[in-house]
């Protein structure tokens, strides 16, 4: 397949890796609610609306805001790490739940999850990883992908049958759930299908000896069609569109567009058996590149009709068409667009487009919005007569009446009326804050609720649960799920904040209701307030205890500051992550302990006391016997690692120190579990140390 490359004389291809330093918004999703589910990238820190800010852990990090259909920001999330994360495209199933896909550098932190680059990564080569993530925005999975090179997601989609498609680009080799795609050359796309549980059924790779980018994927009537640009053999980029198998990979057929500078950026359908294709091609001018629309047929690729609109440098970002077959496409320009008959202009930089097209290719309205920066209109989503047009935008914008502000890099979310060609509203969905209240300190909190008297409480799913000021002003709500569990995203956890329950039919006066950690460890009792509703203050120290357990540390940063300090003592607690009834140490556990045995090795005083603890499922001794297994192990490789076994004490408790409510004969989580299958690294300072 001959296919594939983001132009390079145009743009920067993402493996030499200079990162932006600029907010910028990436996809838009809807589910069958209205709710927005807008994602993109920012700096320093950011505002989604609605007390929704959020400040970046490394050099670039990820936004994930969710809106109602009015506008207003439901919750924001984001992924960070020290180095930079991107995320590409996400897709919303009807019921709110979603999947994205991207790249990071080094590390990065899902909610609760964190993940690392293999150790074998070139430095600041990028990795792939896709994640699911529930309506309240937490995640539930996250996948990533190994390589000795960079690997980035650049597309998702599902079929009907609720498989889930990536499209990506890489170097060298990429290894996704133990599945493997070998590069043809430099830079090759590959598709990866895997299943709603994120396991890879097969992975396949395309490309040429040259470059070749993967840029975007599309599903319709049981078709999957992708897109990007490869470099040709006369240097130059061609666009193509390709149907390939959604059951094999295979390709079915493969049509290019330009020879010098053509990219495809999207690919949508008119509701019949045609596919609508825009992005950026080679123009008159040969700095800059044209705008292109085409149809085509989904059988074989062959022209319906073309068409082309000289700019200096223009390109389609989306494009989108309603049952009459009218089209919409968003973009950019700079300078000038030339649109049929109609002329857009710009000031210096780049201008935001939208424009209507007829089933016949004829432009029929057109507009520009933008100022004298960086104006970008990105996304489409067609509802009814409703389109919502989403983009980045630059100090401020004007969509019909509404005129928003927002700092040097911005993005926005606005309602296009199809039927009158007009603009409804129009928000900032996210705007760069320089400064914090030196008062304020945001931060995501998390717990479960339980129900029931005594031990073997259960979970109070499907609550409504709100969280209100000391004024009794709604500041955020959310739906626990099936385990209990709720969160809070970006909250002021320096205030004095109220939950509440909200109420309804199956909540009786007389229960007794819980609020506990995620890990199952069990916080206080609610009361009823004057007006018969449960409610719980949440004072700071309370909210400091619900944020989610901080497992960032670095093992070997933790134990050189013991040495420094004046301890005699301390203890280090890893969660490893055993398979059930084994005691084969996890491969992605080998590292904390090889830094522990490099910490010993150079402090030959030290000594070192290994107790293992195991959950209370199963029985009780068997547990027993399994944990002083697990203990043993760990000595073991430390053994190997050329520390004397004197040096060395272990111990197994089994499950005779359960840390949460999860003792024998209780319904708990797994996660709940997981918090008592941990080993304790006791380090004891010798004399002189």
């Amino acid at each position: 397949m001959k296919k594939i490359n983001n132009l390079l004389i145009l743009f920067t291809i993402i493996f030499t890796f200079t990162i932006n330093s600029q907010n910028k918004f990436s996809d838009l999703g809807l589910d069958k609610d209205g709710n927005r589910y807008a994602a993109g990238t920012f700096e320093n820190t950011v505002d989604l609306g609605n007390n929704n800010l959020m400040t970046s852990a490394g050099s670039s990090d990820i936004y994930i805001g969710k809106y109602d259909s009015k506008g207003v920001c439901q919750w924001g999330t984001k992924i960070g790490g020290k180095g930079s994360e991107n995320i590409s495209a996400i897709y919303v199933e009807p019921n709110g739940n979603f999947f994205i896909t991207g790249y990071f550098i080094s590390e990065a932190k899902f909610g609760e999850i964190k993940v690392k680059a293999p150790s074998n990564k070139v430095f600041e080569s990028v990795t792939l990883f896709v994640a699911k993530y529930n309506t309240s925005g937490d995640p539930i999975w996250v996948k990533t992908s190994k390589n000795t090179g960079s690997d980035s997601g650049n597309g998702i989609t599902t079929d009907n049958k609720g498989n889930i498609y990536v499209l990506a680009t890489f170097d060298s080799q990429i290894v996704y759930d133990g599945k493997t795609a070998t590069s043809n050359g430099k830079n090759d796309m590959c598709l990866i299908k895997i299943n709603n549980a994120g396991n890879c059924d097969w992975i396949k790779n395309y490309g040429t000896k040259d470059e070749n980018i993967a840029n975007t994927i599309f599903f319709s009537k049981n078709k999957l069609f992708i897109g990007g640009n490869s470099q040709t053999e006369t240097g130059g980029y061609a666009g193509y569109v390709a149907e390939v198998s959604s059951e094999s990979g295979t390709v079915k057929w493969t049509k290019n567009i330009g020879a010098l500078k053509g990219n495809v950026e999207k690919i949508s359908s008119d509701n019949t058996t045609n596919l609508i294709v825009t992005g950026s091609i080679e123009g008159s001018n040969p700095d800059g590149f044209d705008l292109f629309v085409t149809k085509i047929s989904s059988e074989n690729g062959v022209d319906v009709w073309n068409k082309k609109f000289h700019s200096n440098q223009a390109r389609g970002n989306d494009i989108v068409c309603d049952a009459s077959g009218t089209i919409y496409i968003t973009g950019s320009f700079m300078d000038s667009l030339r649109l049929d008959g109609f002329y857009l202009s710009s000031l210096e930089f780049d201008e935001a487009f939208l424009a209507k097209i007829n089933a016949n290719g004829k432009i029929t309205w057109a507009k520009s919005y933008g100022h004298n920066k960086r104006d970008i209109g990105c996304k489409l989503i067609l509802k009814n007569t409703e389109l919502i047009l989403a983009g980045d935008f630059s100090t401020n914008i004007e969509f019909g009446s509404s005129s928003l502000a927002g700092g040097d890099n911005s993005s926005f979310m606005t309602n296009f009326d199809t039927q009158k060609n007009t603009f409804n509203s129009s928000i900032v969905i996210a705007k760069e804050e320089l400064k914090n209240s030196p008062n304020s300190k945001y931060s995501n909190i998390s717990g479960k609720l339980l129900f029931g008297a005594g031990d073997n409480k259960s979970f109070l799913n499907d609550q409504a649960v709100l969280l209100e000021d000391n004024n009794g002003n709604l500041l955020k709500r959310t739906i626990t799920d099936e385990n209990g569990d709720f969160s809070f995203k970006n909250v002021d956890v320096a205030e004095t904040l109220n939950l509440i329950l909200e109420k309804n039919e199956k909540l009786k006066e007389t229960d007794e209701i819980y609020i506990a950690q995620k890990n199952g460890v069990i916080l206080n009792k609610l009361e009823l307030d004057k007006n018969k509703n449960f409610q719980y203050k949440m004072l700071p120290v309370t909210m400091s205890k619900l944020e989610p357990l901080d497992d960032d540390k670095d093992p070997l940063l933790v134990m050189k500051e013991f040495k420094a300090s004046k301890e005699n003592q301390f203890t280090l607690v890893e969660r490893i992550l055993y398979e059930p009834n084994s005691f084969i140490i996890p491969s992605e556990a080998i590292n904390s302990i090889n830094q522990m045995a490099l910490f010993l090795r150079q402090n030959p005083k030290m000594k070192i006391e290994i107790y293992s603890h195991t959950d209370a499922t199963g029985e009780d001794n068997a547990n027993l016997i399994l944990s002083e297994k697990r203990a043993n192990e760990v000595k073991l490789l430390l053994i190997k690692k050329q520390i004397p076994s004197e040096r060395i004490i272990t111990k197994g408790f089994g499950e005779t120190q359960i840390i949460n409510r999860c003792t024998n004969n209780i319904k708990c989580t797994d996660v709940e579990h997981s918090y008592n299958r941990r080993t304790e690294f006791k380090f004891i300072k010798g004399s002189g140390l």
